[in-house]
């Protein structure tokens, strides 16, 4: 799905204050993806079923320069981490330039991770990378979990990092969207919630928080899919079941938060929303995957 917008806590203290290394030198901003700050964009590549150490499926990350250079990262180049099998490191991931430095930072999914020394089963964390002009700088990299983030429990089967966005507002303001489908809010198992985190505070939003429609019901999946411009970002709960049918879909598009409030809703679509083609079916799991581009007409009313 293709949105086109037109969009009119707690503190995180420490928690983004990473330093490149002390050889780097500045970075160059203006290029995206640029991992070294070099001016040339670089890829990052997942690899979630890769069998790293002869751990099935514990995913490992490639990273390809644009001046030639490559990278290869698991967990076990993440301090305090390691690769675990079946945690599929490399499931999701999103850039931005998140510490202000000129070089894009990199968060990686491992919605499967088992936390708490392996105790707690696809509980799910992200990892943040910074940029330097040497490269993704994993020494400095940090393990985020819900528990981080505002209070939020990490439990077996959240899977917190399945699906991320990341970007930067119109303001100026770097965020990035988290989604955890697999959490239970209010026992609604699987009701889904995703963090909407900034450099300073986050935010959690779910079908029970003020203003967002609908309610946490088992099998949501809200957060399943998400996807994020300057202008907002939008969140997909597959599993909606609506006028009596199981899993119909929905998509909420916000607007980015201005300050520690929930991020105001905009407009929340299905298949029986006015404009919107087919009908509410059962099993048609509207929102499943999406995209976002900021829009602005050629006439009229400009926005964005």
């Amino acid at each position: 799905m293709l949105a086109l917008v037109c969009a009119t806590g707690f503190a995180l203290t420490g928690l983004v204050a990473v330093s490149a290394p002390a050889h780097a030198q500045a970075c160059t901003p203006g290029t995206d993806s640029d991992f070294d700050g070099d001016g040339v964009a670089d890829l990052a590549i997942g690899d979630p079923d890769a069998t790293v150490n002869g751990q099935v499926r514990a995913g490992w990350v490639h990273i390809a320069y644009g001046d030639g250079g490559t990278q290869t990262i698991t967990q076990n180049h993440i301090p305090d981490n390691d690769n675990g099998a079946g945690e599929r490191f490399g499931f999701a991931m999103a850039t931005t330039d998140w510490n202000g430095d000129g070089c894009t930072d990199l968060f990686i999914g491992a919605p499967f991770e088992k936390w708490s020394n392996n105790t707690v089963a696809e509980a799910g964390v992200v990892v943040f990378i910074p940029g330097s002009s040497a490269g993704l700088d994993t020494a400095n990299a940090e393990t985020w979990a819900q528990n981080s983030l505002g209070g939020w429990a990490n439990e077996a089967g959240d899977r917190f990092g399945w699906s991320l966005a990341a970007g930067t507002s119109i303001d100026g303001m770097p965020f990035l969207v988290a989604g955890s489908p697999g959490e239970g809010v209010n026992a609604g198992e699987q009701s889904g919630m995703v963090l909407y985190i900034t450099p300073t505070w986050a935010k959690a939003v779910h079908q029970d928080t003020d203003g967002v429609p609908g309610d946490s019901e088992t099998g949501d999946l809200y957060g399943y899919a998400v996807a994020a411009s300057a202008s907002g970002f939008a969140i997909g709960g597959p599993g909606e079941g609506l006028d009596g049918h199981a899993y119909v879909g929905t998509v909420h598009l916000f607007a980015h938060a201005e300050s520690e409030a929930t991020p105001p809703l905009i407009v929340a679509w299905d298949q029986g929303t006015d404009g919107i083609s087919g009908a509410r079916e059962n099993g048609d799991m509207y929102g499943f995957s999406l995209d976002m581009v900021d829009y602005t007409p050629t006439t009229g009313t400009s926005c964005g």
